[in-house]
């Protein structure tokens, strides 16, 4: 599990390994056929995949977050062209309220603009944004170039999201886990190859 903790927003963001109280969630990432993989598939194609399931709670008190994707272009500087090659989709676990921090997003911002980076560099905010508040039952989906941002938790009371990460198969996520795990000690080591005698790996 990789716990990518944000030191000073109150923040932590883990990419998430199942155990069986956590069941229910992975049946529901993999097989919710009504709403998820239907999108997930006509904007991404029918051979779309679920790349990551994770988890990430904001705490009471926490500060706001600094403008950011998630995802970057591909190919920078190819333009507006481009389809979508990943969607994250929050699936909140308890209401969403103003008071709770709900994410703000910039709508348009995940085709890159020369003048939205200009003012978020600047230290300057979005003219546009999006902010909506979610009860348990509701999903929000989009592109993983989408600019946005979590708001602070003035509430008292712990707001968990279950997020998911839909992707081309081809694509890897590469820029919000790294190869540590919080929990090293507990991840049993990878087997080495044996080598056989005529000189292959078993």
């Amino acid at each position: 599990m990789s716990w990518p903790f944000r030191p000073g927003c109150g923040l932590v963001d883990t990419a998430h390994r199942f155990d069986a109280a956590a069941a229910p969630l992975l049946r529901f990432a993999r097989h919710d056929d009504r709403w998820l993989w239907p999108l997930a598939r006509a904007a991404l194609g029918e051979d779309a995949v679920l790349a990551y399931v994770g988890l990430v709670v904001s705490a009471p008190g926490s500060a706001a977050q600094p403008w950011h994707a998630d995802g970057v272009a591909l190919f920078p500087g190819a333009g507006a062209g481009l389809p979508a090659h990943a969607l994250n989709c929050f699936v909140p676990l308890v209401d969403v309220t103003r008071d709770k921090g709900p994410t703000e997003l910039v709508p348009g911002s995940h085709v890159a603009t020369a003048r939205l980076d200009a003012i978020l560099r600047r230290g300057g905010a979005p003219s546009e944004v999006f902010a909506p508040e979610l009860p348990v039952g509701d999903y929000l989906v989009y592109d993983q170039r989408t600019v946005h941002r979590g708001v602070p938790n003035t509430s008292g009371i712990d707001r968990p999201i279950l997020y998911l990460l839909f992707a081309r198969p081809w694509f890897k996520e590469h820029l919000n886990f790294g190869p540590t795990s919080l929990f090293a000690d507990s991840v049993p080591a990878k087997k080495k190859k044996r080598r056989r005698r005529d000189g292959g790996a078993s």
